[in-house]
């Protein structure tokens, strides 16, 4: 019989938190969390933690709360850090971030895309005023 892992809440405060603080041993999760791309079972093992304690976490607004806190900050720190890498080394590099930024000026496939949701509309505005026999030449094509 395969055992149950059990949530580690007698070796943590984290059973019932205060509603704006986190442990150390969660925050400690959320600094290898990252570190670790955001791979929960990763980081679970590098801070230690039963991911089944890691899931229970996941479950408290306000530990998802601190943890979407900490990806705007650590989104922040990568977009600077990548744009400061663009301007110095790379081109490719500048692109991506240029066409992440603004894709409508420079995402070729964004443009595309624009463009036939844009036909796709003006031909469903003039379907209508098409007449059922000028609907059925324009299938015929297709049979």
């Amino acid at each position: 019989m395969a055992k149950k892992p059990q949530v580690d809440v007698e070796n943590d405060a984290e059973a019932d938190p205060e509603p704006t603080r986190l442990t150390p041993r969660q925050e400690k999760f959320i600094v290898e969390y990252f570190l670790q791309g955001g791979v929960k079972t990763r980081a679970a093992k590098k801070a230690d933690v039963p991911y089944r304690t890691v899931l229970h976490w996941f479950e408290n607004e306000e530990f998802k709360k601190r943890i979407a806190e900490i990806e705007g900050e650590w989104y922040d720190e990568l977009t600077k850090e990548g744009i400061a890498r663009a301007k110095a080394k790379s081109d490719v590099l500048l692109i991506f971030f240029l066409k992440a930024r603004f894709p409508e000026m420079y995402d070729d496939n964004y443009r595309a895309r624009r463009l036939k949701a844009e036909i796709i509309d003006d031909i469903r505005k003039e379907l209508p005023q098409i007449t059922i026999e000028g609907q059925e030449k324009l299938r015929e094509p297709l049979k």
